[in-house]
């Protein structure tokens, strides 16, 4: 008899225990809830606060006027594409990287076995040729 009070004193503590836990849970999840609905309200106002709204058209209107570039003319009078100081930028810094790139892949190729090394040196210049695409024109 004793035996068997303690087994239902656990079982019902054990009951307990869970109910406890499922009460707990759902009590979290409710705050969750109302925290992610508080955290939405407050992004929603400072994203359309007027200040918010500035900068942004600011933001826009410098990084249009850097993207925009100058018409050029080429020496016969027919107009060239037009470039920015933005893209001349990126094509600089990807001219740079790009050597870097290629030697720590070389590296790579060098640890593998000559077969996976091949196809492997094979795969990499084909993405390097579509990651870094070279200038056409190599007096641009």
């Amino acid at each position: 008899m004793a035996g068997t009070d303690l087994q239902e004193k656990t079982l019902g503590s054990l009951a307990e225990q869970i109910a406890e836990t499922e009460r707990r849970l759902l009590n979290r999840q409710q705050l969750i809830g109302l925290r992610r609905s508080l955290l939405n309200q407050h992004v929603r106002q400072k994203i359309t606060s007027p200040a918010a709204l500035l900068v942004a058209g600011g933001v826009g209107f410098i990084i249009g006027d850097l993207t925009r570039g100058e018409r050029k003319k080429g020496p016969l009078g027919e107009e060239l594409p037009r470039t920015s100081p933005l893209m001349e930028v990126v094509d600089n810094v990807v001219g740079w990287v790009r050597p870097i790139f290629l030697a720590e892949m070389g590296k790579v190729m060098q640890s593998f076995s000559s077969v996976a090394s091949s196809q492997l040196s094979e795969q990499l210049y084909r993405f390097s040729e579509r990651a870094f695409p070279e200038k056409s024109d190599p007096s641009a």
